[in-house]
């Protein structure tokens, strides 16, 4: 008997959330949330959900940022918040998306590119 099981992952886009600096691909870009998806497959055929991720991607160059469930919720339901908690929530992930795409860098670095960036606009 002959049997292929694996998994396959699935990429959806949900919403465009913000807007805000790459320092990958130095532009400024919409960030969108995406949901991963990895597939338990049989013969090829996606059978049930195994584990669901949510990615925050930069639009142009894709560089993303993974976010914890709990605050995908949150974003998703920002409607429901005020604006000041909304405007909360977005510093956060801003923060969390330099502190990723700076991770190699020492804060005089990180510093120093920010000063040339701010020049640049």
């Amino acid at each position: 008997m002959f049997i292929i099981f694996g998994w396959k992952k699935t990429t959806k886009p949900l919403e465009s959330l913000l807007t805000t600096d790459c320092h990958r691909c130095h532009n400024r870009s919409k960030w969108n949330i995406r949901q991963e998806t990895e597939w338990v497959s049989l013969f090829f055929i996606r059978l049930f959900p195994f584990k669901n991720k949510y990615r925050l991607a930069c639009e142009i160059c894709g560089d993303s940022v993974l976010l914890a469930e709990k605050t995908c919720q949150q974003i998703r339901n920002h409607q429901k918040h005020s604006q000041a908690k909304n405007q909360q929530v977005y510093n956060r992930l801003i923060q969390q998306v330099e502190d990723h795409q700076f991770a190699g860098m020492t804060q005089g670095q990180r510093q120093y590119y920010r000063g040339v960036k701010a020049q640049g606009n």
